[in-house]
């Protein structure tokens, strides 16, 4: 009696009950009916959402523009435990990419010299790993420049800056879907 009582409560939750009206189960129904996947509108991410990002979502977007690139991802290179937020080797350039993300929630925010810093710090540890691999040095921001001092000593060590007008122009060309990552969560 109690299993046929609960089978009961699960059909009438999952299909219209006698007690409704007419209108109510077309409702229902329509609300239940299945979605045709070409009716899932997609949304191509730009900076402005990217300013609502957690640093570790910042980054996985970053990922993501350079593996269309032809990068590959690589994690916990650096046995130290001191790595770059991003390392990422393009085997067919033989090119090796190590970048500090820097997120920031005020896109207004001047960027100090700090993650050129840091980016200068890995390169001895990586360039032992991929000693015949051409090294590109950046850090990247959404925020709208950097300070003098940063650029100065990125000019210094090569060391590319990107802010948001550049990241701008990454996202627009990488177009990635917003669902694609954990911020669709």
């Amino acid at each position: 009696m109690l299993l046929e009582r609960k089978r009961s409560l699960s059909r009438d939750i999952l299909y219209p009950t006698d007690l409704m009206d007419n209108e109510q189960k077309q409702q229902f129904l329509g609300l239940i009916e299945d979605t045709n996947a070409e009716e899932i509108v997609s949304k191509i991410f730009t900076i402005e959402d990217s300013d609502t990002l957690e640093q570790e979502s910042f980054t996985e977007l970053l990922e993501k523009i350079y593996l269309r690139q032809g990068y590959q991802i690589l994690k916990n290179v650096n046995r130290k435990g001191f790595n770059a937020d991003i390392c990422a080797v393009n085997e067919k350039e033989k090119s090796i990419l190590i970048m500090q993300c820097k997120h920031s929630m005020d896109k207004d925010k001047t960027l100090a010299v700090g993650g050129v810093q840091e980016v200068i710090a890995f390169q001895p540890d990586y360039r032992k790993a991929y000693p015949k691999y051409n090294m590109l040095l950046s850090v990247c921001s959404n925020c709208e420049k950097f300070e003098d001092d940063a650029h100065a000593l990125a000019n210094t060590k090569h060391v590319k800056l990107i802010c948001r007008q550049d990241l701008r122009l990454l996202l627009e060309e990488a177009k990635i879907d917003y669902n694609e990552g954990m911020w669709s969560d």
